[in-house]
């Protein structure tokens, strides 16, 4: 069977190719399952739908190869949009507990409004709390901007992370606790100091809500 050039066989040889370079050792000691887990099933899967194509499209190359770059449009775009994630900016010198509370009544919902960019870029306050009316999201990042530049910390690398409730005005709430700090290493959500800091930063909240 005649192999002909089309961005789906292209798409599929750079798998395999980039398959079997991590595998060998490019890719440090991750290399080798990242090759079994996403290069060489990727290369086989592309390559799958190739064959499709091509038996659906024997007698039309040129419609296959737009059929082919389409999907791939598509399929990049989705890939591209279901990786939102919540960009939390703080002010340049915050340090301590960051909450957010969900599911308040008159307020903003935490949404893209560009269909361009996945991120969502949001200003905390410098009291450290945020409310939103929407419902407990995940993707959460928090954007450093001490020192001059920006950084991108994920829970657990750079910031501590945990969920908790808060019961308010007959309500309960469902809250993200994000503890950030220098020396954040030493953080046990459990511990006695930092669960004193914790509930006073609940009863904060509380306050707000019920002004």
């Amino acid at each position: 069977m005649k192999l002909k050039i089309t961005p789906l066989l292209i798409i599929s040889i750079g798998f395999f190719i980039c398959g079997v370079l991590m595998f060998f050792g490019l890719g440090g000691n991750l290399g080798p399952l990242s090759s079994m887990m996403y290069f060489f099933p990727g290369g086989i899967i592309c390559l799958l739908l190739y064959f499709v194509f091509k038996r659906a499209f024997a007698y039309n190359y040129r419609r296959q190869v737009l059929v082919e770059t389409l999907f791939l449009a598509v399929f990049s775009f989705g890939y591209y949009r279901i990786h939102e994630r919540i960009l939390l900016h703080t002010s340049p010198d915050f340090q301590g507990y960051l909450v957010i509370v969900y599911g308040v009544d008159n307020k903003p919902e935490i949404k893209n409004h560009s269909l361009f960019n996945p991120d969502i870029d949001i200003l905390v306050p410098d009291n450290g709390i945020l409310f939103t009316s929407s419902n407990r999201i995940e993707n959460l990042r928090l954007v450093n901007n001490s020192g001059g530049r920006k950084k991108i910390l994920e829970p657990g690398y750079g910031i501590s992370f945990d969920w908790d409730t808060l019961k308010c005005n007959n309500k309960e709430y469902s809250l993200d606790i994000i503890y950030f700090a220098k020396d954040w290493t030493g953080w046990v959500y459990n511990s006695d100091s930092d669960r004193a800091n914790r509930i006073f930063k609940k009863d904060l909240v509380c306050k707000i809500l019920s002004e």
